[in-house]
């Protein structure tokens, strides 16, 4: 079953072939476009500004290096200096509705590491939840109650 504050639910894993980590982390699975079949699994951290694409993801998704005004992002590596760019991404259902979002993604040449879903104009567009016992992650559009 479904709560109220989301329309859909997907299971999220909780390591990735991405990721350089051995530690847990929560990712979940995203569509850069909403006619896409390729989804990619992106880390959620909430202590994260923007959805940060790994540079290799970038380039794959057509995204020019230096187009979009410029950022500068503190990251646990340092430094990392790159642009911003609006997109559309479709966070995938298991169960119930997927959700198409407009984000901001911080696109660098300096990122070699995992897709970040993080929370300025990312994650805060989103109601989300998630639940640890099931691998549940939950998600819905702010203000939206399911029926």
């Amino acid at each position: 079953m479904i709560p109220f504050y989301a329309a859909g639910s997907s299971t999220f894993i909780d390591h990735a072939s991405s990721s350089t980590s051995r530690q847990p982390k929560v990712f979940v699975q995203i569509r850069f476009d909403i006619k896409a079949t390729n989804a990619h699994y992106v880390m959620l951290d909430t202590a994260a500004p923007f959805l940060v694409l790994n540079n290799e993801l970038a380039v794959a998704l057509g995204f020019k290096f230096g187009a979009g005004p410029s950022q500068k992002i503190r990251t646990r590596f340092g430094p990392v200096e790159g642009n911003l760019e609006k997109t559309g991404i479709v966070v995938t259902a298991d169960r119930g509705s997927p959700l198409d979002l407009e984000v901001t993604a911080f696109v660098s040449q300096e990122w070699r590491e995992t897709t970040v879903f993080g929370y300025q104009n990312a994650l805060d567009h989103l109601n989300f939840a998630v639940l640890p016992y099931e691998n549940g992650f939950y998600f819905g559009e702010i203000g939206a109650q399911s029926a």
